[in-house]
């Protein structure tokens, strides 16, 4: 039963690879839990730290943590599942359960790319990941990461320009979104892919969690890239997660890069691999995952690969070239308000913030672009570019053009 796994995910004393080792010997949490003291004694090698975790039967909130579940639409899947990513089963310290928000691809026929790096992240990296996100994503490879201010964020704000699903992992339940202002991120991948957890409702992100974190990040994917790091960054913690559980590690080549790119050196230093883009990491994986990936810089590229994960006869919305693919005559909708998902104006923008940031697409937009597109006056856009780059919203390119992160 449901409630059994989430008492074994929750219970005191017992760990992810003590769980993992206690369900191969005895089949499911059910059994787990129902297991007496005799019976723990006569277990082999079972010492009795995890005999009286194993003792305390008390169920505590786990009938709230259901009722709150579905009063937020939250969804679950436990180790035992078939939807649970083997993937994932396979790594020494698995969850016991997801909580989910949106549709649990099927990660395990995914060509699943982790991007990390540092939340204090320079304007070049911020483009860097931008650049390597968007061309995964538009080259058939689906985009994990945590959601963190800086890199995690831009690249899901770019994997959401596919039709493919993104994926964010959280430190925290799914009921208090952290950080709080990526609330409209984390509704729009909720809509075009899946925010995923291992706590459950009511769970503050706690610093140890966010590390927790990595293990997952890094065992759903194929391979990790890390895009910016200094010395001691989190991100190294993920690409350690990831060497152990024998995931591919790629990072950025940066010669003057300072101390925001040391832990770059450090994984380059160890043999990680310098990749040049999006397509040089997925390009590794055309073997694993035939007739799903496909060069995404090419303009034919999408087509082709709609195409065949879609159908000759499916029309489907590009957000990214805002028009539909329609292949063998059918029709789709044609305007941005039709797409499979809709980001809310976040709440740290004004109006027109919000305006201006909408006429962006992938690449450099100029002034007179951005004003005609806007429709609004010069000192008015000007005003918005201004404060759009101060919270980092939008970068200033040489000249007078401008580019969304």
């Amino acid at each position: 039963m449901l409630r059994h796994w989430i008492w074994l995910s929750r219970c005191k004393g017992i760990g992810h690879v003590s769980a993992k080792k206690l369900l191969r010997m005895f089949g499911t949490a059910e059994n787990i839990y129902s297991l007496t003291y005799e019976q723990c004694l006569s277990a082999p090698r079972l010492p009795q730290r995890i005999i009286d975790s194993i003792m305390d039967k008390d169920m505590g909130d786990i009938d709230e943590i259901v009722a709150r579940c579905d009063q937020l639409g939250i969804r679950f899947v436990t180790y035992a599942d078939s939807l649970y990513p083997e993937r994932l089963r396979q790594i020494p310290d698995p969850p016991i359960v997801l909580y989910y928000k949106g549709t649990l691809p099927n990660i395990d026929k995914e060509a699943v790319i982790g991007i990390v790096g540092t939340r204090a992240s320079s304007n070049y990296g911020i483009v860097q990941a931008k650049q390597y996100a968007s061309l995964i994503a538009l080259s058939g490879g689906v985009i994990v990461s945590g959601g963190a201010r800086g890199i995690d964020t831009v690249a899901l704000h770019s994997g959401l320009g596919s039709i493919l699903p993104v994926i964010c992992v959280l430190a925290g339940g799914l009921d208090e979104y952290y950080p709080p202002e990526n609330r409209g991120l984390f509704e729009a991948i909720c809509q075009h892919g899946c925010v995923i957890s291992e706590y459950p409702p009511g769970q503050r992100p706690h610093p140890k969690n966010f590390l927790a974190r990595n293990r997952i990040i890094s065992g759903l994917s194929v391979g990790l890239l890390v895009v910016e790091a200094p010395k001691g960054s989190g991100s190294l913690t993920t690409a350690r997660y990831a060497l152990e559980q024998n995931r591919d590690v790629y990072t950025i080549r940066r010669a003057d890069g300072g101390e925001r790119c040391m832990g770059n050196q450090e994984l380059l230093d160890a043999g990680c691999e310098a990749v040049k883009d999006g397509w040089d990491i997925l390009s590794h994986y055309l073997f694993r995952f035939p007739n799903l990936l496909i060069d995404g810089r090419t303009a034919e590229a999408a087509r082709i690969l709609y195409q065949a994960r879609f159908g000759a006869n499916t029309a489907v919305y590009s957000p990214v070239l805002r028009e539909p693919f329609g292949f063998g005559g059918s029709t789709a909708p044609s305007t941005p308000d039709s797409a499979p998902y809709k980001v809310e104006r976040p709440r740290d923008l004004t109006e027109v913030e919000f305006k201006v940031l909408s006429v962006f697409d992938h690449g450099p937009v100029e002034m007179d672009t951005i004003i005609a597109r806007s429709g609004l006056s010069p000192a008015d856009v000007g005003f918005a570019l201004t404060t759009l780059q101060i919270k980092k919203r939008i970068i200033k390119n040489f000249g007078n053009s401008y580019q969304r992160i």
